[in-house]
């Protein structure tokens, strides 16, 4: 159930980088909303992965082998930063298919309250996205992203967006904070009970501190700047969080 769990989490961080991409990219105000609520409520894991990975929205929104091989890319760039960490059992990123379970939260919160997560059925979530993602809004997107390739450099990467390495680093810097901060509110959780506010500060403050000691992996991307940018955006985003609790 591990792996299940830390799939998930580190899904959900590429699906925040890909969108912080956006962000910085030079789309307008509209396009970029457009853009991210595809990404973190209607897209697939295979198209946020195609998107960190390749830089391209896939006209097909499943394709269980490459889904396969773009995590075994994610797990080799979060095992070096593991490494660093010191960490000596490493996360294995599995599919979240093979569990019945995807990291869009429509269709992860439908799969929980409908008791599909981990059965023998197959396809089940496939189904529901048809109902889930309108036509119409998906074919803008694709225009859009049509529309960023052809940007100077004739790719993501010069609208903002990021590529090989470079995504998948920052997804696993951001994952490790994540990770660490979801450890600090587990006692929690596990008991039913709300996490008090000053162990949601503690949690925030503790991701900061682990994203602005691990900038320096961002070197081993292939793009450090592009790579440092993302992960400040993260800190900004939690200082700003961190702001509005009382």
């Amino acid at each position: 159930m591990d792996n299940l769990l830390d799939s998930y989490l580190f899904m959900s961080s590429c699906r925040e980088v890909v969108s912080i991409c956006v962000e910085n990219s030079k789309l307008s105000k509209t396009e970029k909303n457009e853009v991210i609520n595809f990404i973190l409520k209607e897209a697939t894991d295979y198209q946020v992965l195609s998107l960190l990975i390749e830089n391209k929205i896939p006209k097909k929104k499943y394709h269980n082998l490459k889904e396969m091989i773009y995590l075994y890319i994610c797990n080799e760039s979060l095992r070096m930063v593991e490494n660093e960490y010191g960490v000596t059992k490493h996360t294995e990123l599995v599919p979240l298919f093979e569990y019945n379970m995807s990291s869009n939260p429509t269709i992860a919160k439908y799969m929980v309250e409908n008791n599909l997560l981990e059965t023998t059925e197959k396809g089940v979530e496939y189904k529901y996205v048809e109902q889930l993602v309108n036509p119409k809004k998906e074919s803008k997107v694709k225009k859009l992203g049509d529309q960023i390739r052809k940007t100077k450099g004739g790719s993501w990467i010069a609208a903002g967006v990021v590529g090989l390495a470079t995504g998948a680093i920052a997804a696993g810097i951001i994952f490790g904070a994540r990770k660490l901060a979801e450890k600090l509110k587990e006692k929690y959780k596990d008991k039913g009970k709300k996490v008090p506010p000053e162990v949601v500060k503690k949690s925030i403050q503790a991701q900061i501190r682990a994203l602005t000691s691990s900038l320096h992996l961002c070197n081993k991307s292939k793009e450090p700047a592009k790579c440092r940018a993302i992960v400040l955006k993260k800190v900004g985003k939690l200082k700003e969080k961190l702001s509005k609790i009382k």
